[in-house]
């Protein structure tokens, strides 16, 4: 039996994704279930994709990824299943799977029938053929486009050829208050072009690059309240924040006023 992820915007307090999983295991006894997410931002594509985008990828081939955002089924919101090369994925054509499988090969089927039906339940039949190895002759209605959004880049200005400042933005707050940008590792290389950088934000500039977040000092003696640093996260985007933070003592997303969509300044010399 295939590993069956769940990824929802259900959240933890009400009934629902307990009710999704029973509904599974109504149709699927064996069912090996595994919960991603229950805490998806609802109507936040983007943030949505930068959680599963960096939280699927390791799963054993075949996994069944079951993606509940924005569920409803409609007709400009159809259910829909995707077989990529590693795993099929259950869900909505919302706009995630493009940027999930960003650069991957895949194959994306309407899986909606006329009847209205609001709790998955396409999506728990098309999972149930899955795991009798019934995929090949189940869908046929294949779709040749899903949707997608643009997702707006950093701002670049130039000084003659090369990037002189880079206006990255907030795209990811974290649970220690840690404001992730839409800059990776590789563009920030590649920009910088060996030159030393300083990062602006309202509130501090920085201009050393720290390896981890333990790569700082505290300025409270008790360790509560520690200085901004800027590094590259697990998943190799640009990230700011504070030494010995959390939500309760002020991370960089209150102390440095780094919400989402945000924007800070990088400049070279």
């Amino acid at each position: 039996m295939p590993i069956i992820t769940l990824s929802t915007d259900f959240g933890n307090k009400d009934p629902d994704a307990a009710f999704l999983k029973t509904r599974i295991l109504h149709e699927i006894a064996d069912a090996h279930i595994v919960d991603v997410t229950h805490q998806l931002k609802p109507f936040d594509v983007e943030e949505a994709v930068y959680i599963l985008k960096n939280s699927l990828n390791y799963f054993p081939k075949g996994s069944i990824h079951l993606i509940a955002f924005d569920s409803e089924v409609t007709a400009r919101n159809k259910a829909i299943v995707v077989q990529s090369e590693k795993y099929f994925f259950l869900t909505n054509d919302n706009g995630i799977i493009p940027e999930i499988l960003e650069g991957e090969s895949y194959k994306a089927f309407d899986i909606s029938a006329p009847v209205y039906e609001r709790f998955m339940l396409y999506h728990i039949e098309a999972i149930k053929k899955i795991t009798q190895d019934a995929f090949p002759t189940l869908f046929s209605k294949e779709l040749h486009e899903l949707k997608r959004y643009n997702f707006a880049k950093p701002v670049l200005k130039y000084e003659g050829n090369l990037v002189k400042y880079i206006f990255p933005r907030v795209i990811y707050v974290d649970n220690y208050g840690n404001a992730v940008f839409n800059l990776k590792r590789e563009e920030f290389e590649a920009y910088r072009q060996n030159r030393k950088f300083s990062i602006h934000t309202d509130f501090d500039l920085i201009t050393k690059m720290s390896k981890g977040y333990h790569d700082l000092t505290s300025n409270d003696p008790g360790g509560i309240y520690g200085q901004a640093g800027v590094g590259f996260n697990t998943f190799g985007y640009l990230e700011i924040f504070m030494n010995s933070s959390n939500y309760d003592r002020g991370g960089a997303n209150n102390l440095l006023g780094l919400s989402k969509n945000s924007q800070i300044k990088i400049s070279f010399d």
